[in-house]
Parts: C-alpha cells; sequence; structure tokens
C-alpha cells in the first residue's frame, strides 16, 4: 500500500514539473469575496515538489517501516492525508484556502504524533496541537482583519493593495498575529519547546512533518507575506532577532542530546531560525539563499531522518551511546547516512553545501555572519557524530541483547534515504539551470545572476571552509563539550512556561467549574439571567415598537384563543408534577404554535412544527423509559425540597423578566419591519406589516431560478443551501452523540437503566406494552404495517414534490421516523430490528452527508451561476422531462432533499433505537403472554445481559 500511494506522490510530482507555473480560481461565494484559488509558482512550487517528490519516497519507506503494524493502513492513511493538506497549503493563491489547508496540516500533525498512543506520545501531540493551533487561530483572525481592510484574500492582489493595508490603524494588530501564527508553526523560539517533543511520532511522520514539510509552514507563511510586510520594523526586527535565538539555541542544545531523533529535532529547529533570519534581511540574495536552504535541508533532514528509523529497527536503540560499528553490516544504510552528514555539513558538492555559500555571499552584516558561522560549525561537528559514533566508533552493544548482531534493513528502509542522499548530491551538479529559473522566479530579476557551484576561493568559500576545519576540532573535543553543553538548560525555560499556562489553566477552569452544581434549574436561571442582562446593556437605541392593533377578523379570535391554549399548555408543563403529564402539556404546547403558524400563514414552518413537536414527545417518553423509577423519585423529591416560597418567588421573576425582554425584542422588531399601508381595491388595508427587503427579490428569482413554487422550499435548499448544510450536519452530530453516550459512554461509567425488579417497573395494560412488553393488539400490529410504508409514501412525495408546496426533506425524514418509532413501540424493539433490515442509521447519516458534499460541489460546474449549491437540472440535460412526471426535476435541489431526509432519517433512527433498545426485557420478547403472566404472579421479571447492537450492522444483528 506504501508504493501505491507513493505512486500517487510521484504522479503529483511529475505535473507540478511539467505545468510550470499556473494560477486557477474558482468563485465559491462571490457575495463574500470568497474564491478558491491555487498558484503554482515561486516558493509554493518549490514546496510542492518538495512534498510530493521526497514526500513519495517517504510514503514508500513508510510501507516497508509499518508493514508488520496492525495499525499500518491507518497511519499511511494519517501520511496521505498530511501530504494533501500541506499540497494544498502551499499551493493557495489566498488566505482563506491556505488557512483551511493549513489546519489541516495541525489536525494530522496531531494524529501522527500521537499515534502510538502511549503517554508521552499524547502529551507530546497535544503541545503540538495546543501551539500550533493557537497560531491558526491568530492566522484566522489576521485573515478576517486583512479581508475587512482591503477586501480581499488573494496573495497576488495583497501584494499590490499593500499600501492600504499598511496604511490602517490595525496594521500592526495584523502583522502580530501573522508573526505568531508563522512562529508557532515552524517551531521559533519561544514557542520551539513543541518539536523535540513530538519525536515520539514514528520516524516516517518525523521525516516528513519536522524536516521535509510541516515545520516550513510558518517559513513559507513569511516568505509568502514578505513582499507585503518587508518594510515595516515590527516585520523584519523580530524576524531576524527571534530567527537568530532559534538558531543558535537549536544549535546549543543539539550538542547535549544522545537520543538521534532528538538531535535531529534540535538541528531542525536550528536551521528553520537560520530560515526565518533570512526572511527578516528579505534582500533578493537573502531570499535565494532561503530557497536553497529550504531545499537543502529538506534532503539532507528526511535523509538523516529515515536512517534513524533503519538503524532503530535493526539496533533496536537510538542512543549514541549503545550505537557503533554498523558501517560493516549495514553499508548501504551507512552510505545514505554519509550523503546526508555531507549535505548538513555543507560540503561540495551537495546542495546543502550550496545552501550555505548563497547565505554567506548574502550580504549580512558582521554581527549576523559571525553567529551564522558559528550556527555552521555545530552543525558539521553534530554531522560527523551521527556518521561516527553510530558507524564508525567501537560497537558498544551488549552481547546478551536481543540486537547484538545487526544487519542490512530491508530494501524498503534504505533505497529511500539513499535516493534522497543521491539527490542532494546530484541536483547542485545538473539541477542548476532549473534551480536558477525558480530562484529567479522567486526572488526577483535583481537576483538573476547564474548559480555556480564552485566560483573559485572566495571569502564565503574560505569561510565555508574554516566552518568544516573547527567543526571538526569540535568533534574531536565533543564529550567535554557535551559535558559543558549539559550544564546549561537553555531550552527548558520555554516549556516550564507552557507547564506553567497549563496549570493556571486548569486553576481557572477548577474556580469557573465551582458554581456548576450539576442543578439543571440552577444552569438554566443564570443563563437567562446572563443572557438577557446582556440583552438590556447593550440595547441602549431607543425603543420604537408600539403595541399591535387588532380588528373584527374572526381569525384574529382563533389567534388569540391559539395563543391562550399555548400559554395554558406551558404553564401546565412547568407546573405539573407526573413527568408524563408535563411532557403531554409540553407537545400540546408546540401544537398550539404549530396551529398558530397557519393561522399567519405560514405552512411550511408548521409542518415543520408539527412533525418536531411529535418527535420531541416521542423521544421524551423513550427517555423517561430509561431512567429508573427509584432516580424519577428522587428528582421529585428534590423538586419539591427546593420549591419553597424563596425559590418560587426568585423563579417568578426571572420568568417574568425573561418573558418581558422577549415581547420588547419581538414587539421592537416587527415594528421596525412595518413598511406602511398598502392599497387594496377601494379602500387601504393598514394591517400589512414584517415586509422583508429580501422578499421580494425571492418571490421575483424563485420560480425563475430553481423552479420552484415554494419560495421557502427554494431560500432552504438553493439560495442557502449551505446554511441547511451546516444544521444537518449538526443535527447528524447529535444522532451520534447520543449513540455514543447512552451505548459507550454511559455504561463505561457506570450507569445502569432500567429496573429488572417487579416493583421497579410500571405495570402496563398488556394489551398496549409494545416497547415495554411484546403483547399488543392485532389492531395495532395491523396499524403499525399500514402506517410506516404510508410515512415513506409521504416522505417520497415530499421530497419529489418538494418546490411546489409545503414540505421539504427535513420533514420526510422526520414523518418516516414517526412511522418507525410507531412500529417500534408496537412491534418491540427485537422484532423492528429484525424486521426492518432496510434500516441502517450510520450508513444513512453517511449516506446523505456524501450525496450533500457531493451535489454542492457538482453545482459548481453544472449550475447556473457556477457557485456552490447553485441550482442545476441534471434531467432537463440527459433529456428526461418528456418523461417524468410534471413539475418533477431531477435537479440539484431533487437530490439535497434526498440527502437531507438521509441525514434526518438516520439521526433520529438513531436516537429512537438507542433509546428504546434498553426500555425492553429481552425475556419478555421470547415468552409468550402465558409464560409473562407466570412471571408476573410470581413477582419476578429477569432479564439476561446481552451485548450492544451496533447500528451498523443491520438488523441482522439483533439475532
Amino acid at each position: 500500500m506504501g508504493v501505491v500511494l507513493a505512486g500517487c506522490c510521484w504522479f503529483a510530482f511529475g505535473l507540478l514539473l511539467r505545468i510550470g507555473d499556473a494560477r486557477v480560481s474558482t468563485p465559491w461565494i462571490p457575495e463574500l469575496g470568497l474564491t478558491v484559488t491555487f498558484q503554482c509558482e515561486g516558493i509554493g512550487r518549490l514546496l510542492a515538489l518538495m512534498v510530493t517528490g521526497i514526500g513519495g519516497l517517504i510514503m514508500a519507506y513508510a510501507g516497508t517501516y509499518v508493514a508488520d503494524d496492525p495499525r499500518g493502513m491507518a497511519f499511511l492513511a494519517k501520511m496521505q492525508l498530511f501530504l494533501l493538506s500541506m499540497l494544498g497549503l502551499v499551493l493557495a493563491g489566498n488566505l482563506v484556502v491556505m488557512l483551511f489547508f493549513w489546519e489541516g496540516t495541525t489536525v494530522t500533525s496531531y494524529l501522527l504524533i500521537a499515534h502510538t498512543r502511549t503517554p508521552p506520545a499524547r502529551a507530546a501531540a497535544f503541545k503540538a496541537l495546543l501551539v500550533t493551533g493557537s497560531g491558526g487561530v491568530c492566522l484566522l483572525v489576521a485573515t478576517v482583519l486583512i479581508a475587512n481592510i482591503v477586501g480581499t484574500t488573494d496573495l497576488a492582489q495583497l501584494v499590490i493593495l499593500k499600501d492600504v493595508l499598511l496604511a490602517s490603524p490595525l496594521a500592526p494588530v495584523v502583522i502580530t498575529l501573522v508573526l505568531v501564527a508563522g512562529l508557532t508553526k515552524s517551531a521559533q523560539f519561544p514557542f520551539h519547546f513543541w518539536l523535540p517533543e513530538s519525536m515520539s511520532a514514528p520516524t516516517p511522520a518525523s521525516a516528513l512533518l519536522h524536516s521535509a514539510t510541516m515545520v516550513k509552514a510558518g517559513v513559507f507563511l513569511f516568505a509568502t507575506l514578505a513582499p507585503v510586510f518587508a518594510s515595516q520594523k515590527l516585520w523584519f526586527i523580530p524576524l531576524i532577532t527571534l530567527g537568530t535565538i532559534t538558531m543558535l539555541l537549536g544549535a546549543w542544545q543539539g550538542i547535549k542530546q544522545w537520543d538521534l531523533k532528538a538531535l535531529l529535532a534540535q538541528t531542525t529547529i536550528s536551521q528553520l531560525g537560520l530560515m526565518t533570519l533570512l526572511v527578516g534581511v528579505g534582500t533578493p540574495a537573502a531570499m535565494r539563499a532561503l530557497a536553497v536552504v529550504l531545499l537543502g535541508h529538506g534532503l539532507y533532514k528526511s535523509t538523516l531522518f529515515l536512517i534513524t528509523g533503519s538503524v532503530d529497527h535493526t539496533a533496536h536503540t537510538r542512543d549514541l551511546r549503545k550505537l557503533g560499528g554498523l558501517f560493516r553490516p549495514m553499508p548501504l544504510t551507512a552510505v545514505a547516512a554519509i550523503l546526508g552528514a555531507l549535505g548538513m555539513a555543507g560540503v561540495l558538492p551537495t546542495a546543502g553545501y550550496l545552501g550555505k555559500e548563497l547565505v554567506l555571499s548574502a550580504s549580512l552584516d558582521l554581527f549576523l555572519c559571525s553567529w551564522v558561522v558559528i550556527s555552521g560549525v555545530i552543525s558539521v561537528m553534530l554531522a560527523c557524530v551521527i556518521v561516527w559514533d553510530v558507524f564508525f566508533a567501537s560497537a558498544k552493544r551488549d552481547p546478551h541483547a536481543a540486537a547484538s548482531h545487526p544487519h542490512e534493513s530491508p530494501a524498503g528502509l534504505w533505497l529511500p534515504p539513499l535516493t534522497i542522499g543521491l539527490m542532494s548530491l546530484l541536483l547542485p551538479l545538473f539541477g542548476l539551470h532549473w534551480l536558477d529559473n525558480l530562484l529567479t522566479e522567486f526572488a526577483g530579476k535583481a537576483s538573476s545572476t547564474p548559480l555556480h557551484l564552485f566560483e573559485g576561493f572566495t571569502p564565503a568559500f574560505l569561510t565555508s571552509l574554516a566552518i568544516l576545519a573547527v567543526g571538526a576540532l569540535l568533534f574531536l573535543v565533543r564529550t567535554p563539550l557535551r559535558t559543558f553543553a549539559s550544564t546549561f538548560d537553555a531550552g527548558s525555560l520555554a516549556s516550564r512556561g507552557y507547564d506553567g499556562l497549563l496549570q493556571g489553566a486548569a486553576a481557572l477552569a477548577r474556580l469557573a467549574i465551582r458554581p456548576q452544581n450539576g442543578v439543571l434549574h440552577h444552569y438554566l436561571i443564570v443563563t437567562l439571567v446572563v443572557g438577557f442582562g446582556l440583552i438590556l446593556f447593550l440595547g441602549h437605541p431607543p425603543l420604537t415598537w408600539s403595541l399591535p392593533t387588532f380588528n373584527r377578523n374572526p381569525l384574529t379570535f382563533l389567534k388569540a384563543f391559539t395563543l391562550l391554549l399555548c400559554v395554558g399548555a406551558s404553564f401546565a408543563s412547568v407546573t405539573l408534577l407526573r413527568d408524563l403529564f408535563a411532557i403531554i402539556a409540553l407537545g400540546s404546547s408546540g401544537l398550539a404554535i404549530a396551529l398558530l403558524f397557519c393561522l399567519e400563514p405560514a405552512p411550511d414552518v408548521a409542518l415543520v412544527m408539527v412533525v418536531v413537536d411529535i418527535l420531541t414527545v416521542v423521544i421524551l417518553v423513550l427517555s423517561l423509559m430509561k431512567l429508573p423509577a427509584e432516580y424519577r423519585g428522587r428528582v421529585a423529591r428534590e423538586t419539591s425540597r427546593l420549591s419553597d416560597r424563596r425559590r418560587r418567588t426568585l423563579d417568578l421573576i426571572v420568568c417574568l423578566g425573561a418573558g418581558l425582554v422577549v415581547t420588547v425584542i419581538c414587539l421592537e422588531t416587527l415594528s421596525k419591519g412595518t413598511t406602511g399601508s398598502v392599497a387594496a381595491g377601494g379602500g387601504v388595508v393598514s394591517d400589512v406589516s414584517r415586509l422583508s427587503r429580501v422578499t421580494p427579490y425571492y418571490e421575483a428569482t424563485a420560480r425563475a431560478l430553481t423552479s420552484a413554487k415554494d419560495i421557502v422550499g427554494a431560500i432552504v435548499v438553493d439560495f442557502r443551501g449551505f446554511d441547511t448544510l451546516i444544521e444537518i450536519t449538526v443535527f447528524s452530530l447529535a444522532g451520534l452523540g447520543i449513540y455514543s453516550l447512552l451505548r459507550y459512554a454511559a455504561p463505561y461509567a457506570g450507569n445502569k437503566f432500567g429496573d429488572d425488579s417487579a416493583a421497579g417497573r410500571q405495570t402496563l395494560p398488556r394489551s398496549i406494552k409494545g416497547i415495554a412488553g411484546p403483547v399488543t393488539s392485532p389492531l395495532l400490529r395491523g396499524l403499525a404495517w399500514v402506517l410506516l410504508p404510508l410515512t415513506v409514501m409521504i416522505a417520497a412525495t415530499q421530497i419529489m414534490f418538494g418546490h411546489l408546496g409545503p414540505g421539504d426533506g427535513f420533514t420526510a425524514g422526520v414523518t418516516v421516523i414517526l412511522g418507525v418509532a410507531f412500529f417500534y413501540a408496537i412491534m418491540g424493539y427485537r422484532t423492528s430490528r429484525r424486521t426492518l433490515r432496510w434500516l441502517r442509521p450510520a450508513h444513512f447519516v453517511g449516506a446523505g452527508l456524501l450525496i450533500a458534499f457531493a451535489i454542492g460541489w457538482l453545482a459548481i460546474p453544472l449550475g447556473h451561476q457556477q457557485m456552490f449549491f447553485s441550482p442545476f437540472d441534471v434531467g432537463h440535460a440527459i433529456g428526461l422531462d418528456s418523461i417524468l412526471p410534471a413539475e418533477l426535476h431531477f435537479s440539484g435541489a431533487f437530490f439535497f432533499e434526498l440527502a437531507i431526509a438521509l441525514v434526518v432519517l438516520g439521526s433520529s433512527t438513531l436516537m429512537v433505537d438507542t433509546l428504546a433498545r434498553v426500555a425492553e426485557r429481552d425475556v419478555e420478547a421470547e415468552a409468550s403472554l402465558e409464560q409473562i403472566e407466570a412471571l408476573e404472579e410470581r413477582g419476578v421479571v429477569t432479564q439476561p445481559e446481552e451485548a450492544p447492537i451496533d447500528p451498523t450492522a443491520g438488523p441482522e444483528a439483533a439475532h
């Protein structure tokens, strides 16, 4: 599988080489100025080639590395998702697209670091997620501010409009946010501490994330926005300062490392500091050097990470004190390591040497150049340590250890690093012309001096020789130098600060949750008081509302009666002590509101209100059946204890205040929506109000653009389809959340639902037991068999003809689930699961969301407006209009309605199925009426243990 995924990466690599510079832009939400833009040019193209080329070799390596891992396929999938996220990031043409893929790299890197699931790996993954995720939030805020200031997030337009952006008073805030985002992502001081700990990830992930791709995302962000902010001191001074500190700190911390991966991580931090320093300098020569350093570092560091994995795979250790003498048993791995170390030390003719020469020739001032030289000297010393201590020093292995006789790794573990090492050696020899063109494109015409691998004995070349010589001398005295370096722990201060922040956050969290005593009544009062207090505090504009006027229209009296019915039912729902009666009263209140919507008239809203209200009652009743009688009694006693005069007075004040605030808000909204009187016939109708500004637009365009007679259906599916997509996604998460909590989390926490004793059960008449028992009359069973297909037919009609009248995919899904719930109640849980074999709720949810997303994307090339969820008619395009019934169109709206119905049906089934299952006794489901009567006479009803049934497995799992 690794080879297949690697082939996909190499195919993309070939495409990037072939297409050259390119830019593609597609409108997404033009009203908000959002477009999906990708560009392949400059440093983005270079990084894309690294992601696909080096990433493909790492994927091939990973296939062998996890060959014996039972979770190897999951690891490879995470690796591929990360590559896709990184590729999208470096090819992004605007900040919105970049932000999307930026967060993708954050999430996938978290998954890769925590792949082993050990406590250190999880802690390191959380630390990386928290630090880099905080940077992502900063980038999000910066993107919003930039869009508000200049009106675009397109990267090419930002360069043109940079004067407008820099003239804004918010420009310092934007620069600071962008700096924090890049510094966290590229592990720059003081955010460098997360990178070494992330080495707990498997070696292929470390090679991919922390050498060739992810950690360079911050540097890529800096380089991309440098043309916009380069002239600002707030930009280049922090980059130069923090880059220099990070470069030296990483080199110093690398000296004292004994773990080979930790050593490589610290040198990565050092090189990232050098790249940040070059972006801060910002001259064309510095930007040329940045590109070559970035390429050279990706080549040699990925090589060294991969050979570390090979060594660990064979010797079962990465401790330099336990390694040595591996050249003879592992010659091919040793050759790859030597090639990587030559690039790290900057030895002619590797890509590392070319980058070092360009850095030394970049006209840095003497102060900065001296620090670069010091960092280079330490890099040479550490490169020698890697090669000598691992492959040529005398072996220090325990002869009785399992890995006392190392051998060469499989070809899949030595061939990829050897190939990358050869690329580092051969690219400067044969690819200078291609690299020249790339550098000219990235750094500008001023840096178009042709590259030369060797330009003679220039000051830069002599300095390079001096760095190699001094680094070799330091290697000879590495033992006392390591002892000295171990006395100064310069890198733990930031880590201790991170731990302190977490402890402070935990203390604040404990303080914040102290008022949370578990009483829902208390939470509700606090929420209402705070929420409406904020509304009153922020509602400074003077109120202009007036009381409504009433006429003698008979509908007015019917509306008034409906309102009284709603108020009375609502009052009963909070005063009745029997919970079942309270639920019935709540349902009556909802039906009264639905009747009020019918009288307005708003039939679409009324229909939704009816089906949702009935479904709510069903779910609440099923929830009651999960609660043991003793718990319900305890709640009743607690409610009685709290219902003293002081508490009732407080509740009354809060309720009256909340009702008054809501009434004022409604009256204010309705008064502002009044547009005046409208003439009708010979008189004037003065009762016309609440006319929306967008209503005329929908009335004029709904039929023309969407072929819909029902304006509400056109709004929900066509005009605001993206909102509906978010809503059904939330609905699906609610269903899956209920399933997860009740089926797995609650039993894990020790909750046991139901009461098996005869005293704990509420005895129902034998003829209507339903879910509580299997005994039901033939009349009810026949009714269940009739109602379920009837609800399916009604739902199908609503889906097919939803654009002609009230009804849509949501009401269709709820209509079917009402039939399903009735079937459950009459037939019993297990009989229903055996009978309704087509009912696979999790599959319905997945299929519905997949169809919805597919229709949204297909609308871009097929729709009239080429936007996400724009209308299109497939049936008309393929000539089905002549054979389809009148007003039935196989349009995007039809498939979207189908998707909505599937998601709602699946999510609601998960709720009903999970709530109904625990209420039924298995022994009663299988016993006859005589057996049940015998058990009831004895006063004992037993329930055997059963394993939870996965709804994704289909009804056959009920057997």
